[in-house]
């Protein structure tokens, strides 16, 4: 659990005193584990979220916050719906990244797609639909929920008497 420590800012000393340090046996047990999560889902279609950071290091705590409450709406919906479930997530170089796996990778945008109005520009779906080796298509976050504003009609104001 090196990794998680590090990354939510915990002590760099394992508990049997040896420092913490990239590449040691933390890290090579952490790329063992999520390895075999893409091996157990290589079958399923899967949508992964790449939501913009505002800040690259991910050191904002309110950022923090508006990403992890996200990720806990969009896997409740995913759970709900029966769409999909949360398979992974990754922090990337100015990205976070949220993997979804599931037997229909629209009827997962279908869901997690609303969710996502508020995304920070430069947020993006990758969907596969189909095993591993399936090519991914691209869907820009930003751009989709544009294009549903525009179809549909503003509110009114009520009219008054």
């Amino acid at each position: 659990m090196g990794f998680l420590r590090r990354w939510l800012g915990g002590s760099d000393d394992r508990s049997d005193g040896a420092p913490d340090v990239p590449g040691g046996d933390d890290d090579a047990e952490w790329c063992v584990a999520h390895e075999a999560t893409f091996d157990a889902n290589a079958d399923r279609h899967r949508v992964t979220l790449w939501l913009r950071l505002q800040g690259a290091d991910f050191e904002n705590e309110r950022e923090q916050q508006r990403i992890f409450a996200l990720e806990n709406r969009v896997m409740r919906a995913l759970d709900e719906s029966g769409a999909g479930e949360h398979d992974t997530n990754s922090l990337e170089p100015g990205f976070f990244a949220m993997r979804l796996v599931g037997d229909d990778a629209d009827a997962m945008v279908a869901v997690v797609l609303p969710l996502l109005a508020e995304a920070t520009p430069g947020s993006y779906l990758a969907v596969r639909r189909g095993p591993a080796a399936t090519a991914e298509d691209r869907v820009e976050i930003r751009a989709d929920a544009e294009a549903r504003a525009t179809q549909e009609p503003a509110p009114q104001p009520p009219s008054r008497p």
